[in-house]
């Protein structure tokens, strides 16, 4: 096959067909995820990143900084070890806000209800709860979020489920530690 004859579009899909068919027959990639915290003059800093141990499949790819994978919003970082020290080339002040936790969808709170140890911050007790099987059957656990809507406490605006006037009312009335996710645990 003459590639010179093919066109610019052609050459290109040409091109990306076999990278990823040589990609394919590539080891995988290895990397490691890591944190770094460094001390330096009395201030603390951390650095999140990964560092590639084996490029693997990512060796037939030419990729630049600039034409990054999407999927790795990572930064690079050398490979260290505890204790090794480095020269800091580059620091910047990032700004940020906390984000609200998203609205639960049904779908979402059925997974909430099935697993309900990942809110409690007591290991003995979400190791309790998670043992159980979770808040209410697998067969009720879709009757439980029905009685909500019906009693008027929560309505969907979209997917996800938002507390009405009167469920927002009901939350304020009960009692704090009847709401608490340790009490259900301990029943």
């Amino acid at each position: 096959m003459d590639l010179t004859k093919l066109e610019s579009d052609e050459l290109h899909i040409y091109t990306l067909v076999v990278t990823r068919f040589l990609a394919a027959l590539m080891p995988d990639c290895i990397s490691v995820s890591m944190n770094i915290e460094a001390e330096i003059e009395g201030e603390k800093f951390v650095a999140k990143g990964s560092a590639m141990k084996e490029a693997g499949f990512k060796a037939v790819y030419t990729v630049t900084d600039e034409d990054d994978d999407e999927e790795e919003s990572d930064q690079r970082l050398p490979s260290l070890k505890a204790g090794d020290s480095f020269d800091v080339k580059k620091v910047s002040l990032v700004s940020g806000k906390t984000k609200a936790p998203s609205r639960y969808t049904e779908a979402t709170l059925l997974n909430a209800m099935e697993h309900p140890g990942s809110m409690l911050s007591d290991k003995e007790l979400s190791k309790i709860v998670e043992s159980s099987g979770g808040l209410g059957t697998p067969a009720t656990r879709a009757d439980i979020i029905e009685k909500i809507f019906n009693t008027g406490y929560v309505e969907k605006q979209g997917q996800p489920i938002l507390p009405t006037q009167k469920g927002m009312e009901l939350i304020k009335i009960v009692p704090e530690d009847l709401k608490s996710h340790e009490l259900t645990a301990k029943w």
